[in-house]
């Protein structure tokens, strides 16, 4: 009976643990998460309600808010900016279903991740400025303990990921015109490096309105749970990029002037036999008439066309395979300045040095040796 006992009291502990996670947990999750998205992004953050399931590991949080371009003084780690009265990102709902391989591998492992009602508003204030800057700035600053680089593929598992009714409104202040991204529907049955060991229920699929005209990729998905294999297509012809060259940021170390874009691209989703899933994205992209100038308007270089045949290029494995590389009509502009600064070196963010000139001390040598060798030379009377 002593083995009953302990299973008793295993049981107990066991139930005593959901208990206090239960309660503990979505408290302390929503103000620790508050006060670090808080800090690393200088806007408030907050979270309307948070709950966790610990018998089956599901995750829930609602009305999640991150606060709109800052009205009054810059924001500081220890009073972050309020905002405007509309927020940058709202999200209605997030639920993850987490996996106890989670812990068992020490990687992050989601059985299914929801994402509702998602709410992105951007403005953009003037030429290559916009309200999110302070916000990127802050993502972009290096930190005090940089992690230590490695050259394997991150490790993680995303399955069934579904983001529903998204919302993407571009407000463009300085020409008086709003853009928008209505009933934004992505549906990816996984997002993975590692096998999959849960059940994929979703399939391939993207759907959105811009401005008012539907964009629709399912009729062009395989039937995923029937062979295990799907696609994402996206096709562009031709597109003139001129009148989307002002949204391009400021702080570009070079400036497009003009060009036109193609794109036939197919990201591939495919579990095989032995559970391993994979990603692949393959097409072709061209840019024609491509011309790029410095950021005083000098031209730095220019091509008739471009054309760009993709292998097998696997994202989540950071893997990249091309066919071919075609450039026709290429033109390269190379100057130097008076002060010896070569017009390419802004490219990567430093200017090239001066050739440096010599000392005073090596200049009279260098004339004494030459008139010396003249002197050498020079035909007896």
């Amino acid at each position: 009976m002593v083995w009953l006992k302990r299973a008793g009291w295993l049981v107990a502990g066991v139930l005593a643990l959901w208990l206090v996670a239960w309660l503990a947990v979505p408290p302390l999750l929503k103000w620790q998460a508050q006060t670090r998205l808080t800090e690393q992004l200088g806007r408030s953050v907050t979270i309307g309600e948070v709950k966790f399931e610990p018998w089956s590991l599901k995750l829930t949080a609602t009305d999640i808010a991150v606060a709109g371009r800052p009205t009054g003084a810059p924001a500081t780690d220890s009073a972050p900016a309020q905002g405007d009265a509309e927020p940058l990102l709202h999200i209605a709902r997030l639920h993850a279903n987490l996996s106890i391989s989670s812990v068992l591998r020490l990687v992050p492992v989601v059985q299914a991740l929801e994402i509702d009602a998602p709410q992105l508003r951007i403005a953009r204030l003037a030429d290559g400025r916009y309200d999110i800057d302070d916000v990127l700035a802050r993502i972009a600053a290096p930190q005090e303990t940089p992690a230590e680089e490695d050259d394997e593929p991150a490790q993680f598992a995303l399955y069934n990921l579904q983001l529903r009714d998204g919302h993407v409104r571009f407000d463009d202040r300085p020409v008086g015109q709003v853009h928008e991204v209505q009933a934004l529907q992505l549906s990816l049955p996984f997002a993975s490096s590692l096998p999959a060991e849960v059940e994929l229920e979703v399939e391939p699929h993207l759907s959105f309105r811009l401005n008012g005209t539907p964009f629709d990729s399912g009729a062009q998905a395989t039937p995923f749970a029937q062979t295990n294999e799907g696609a994402l297509t996206l096709t562009i012809a031709a597109l003139d990029v001129g009148p989307y060259l002002g949204y391009l940021p400021a702080s570009l170390p070079l400036r497009l002037a003009r060009g036109t874009l193609s794109a036939d691209l197919a990201l591939q989703f495919a579990v095989p036999a032995d559970g391993t899933p994979s990603a692949t994205l393959r097409g072709s992209l061209s840019a024609r008439d491509v011309a790029v100038n410095d950021t005083k308007g000098a031209p730095l270089f220019a091509w008739r066309e471009l054309q760009l045949a993709l292998g097998e290029v696997q994202p989540f494995a950071r893997r990249l395979a091309f066919e071919s590389l075609r450039i026709d009509g290429a033109q390269f502009h190379v100057a130097r300045d008076a002060a010896g600064r070569l017009n390419v070196s802004q490219l990567a963010g430093a200017e090239s040095a001066p050739a440096a000139k010599p000392a005073p001390a090596v200049r009279r040598a260098a004339c004494a040796a030459s008139a010396a060798a003249r002197g050498a030379s020079a035909p007896g009377p």
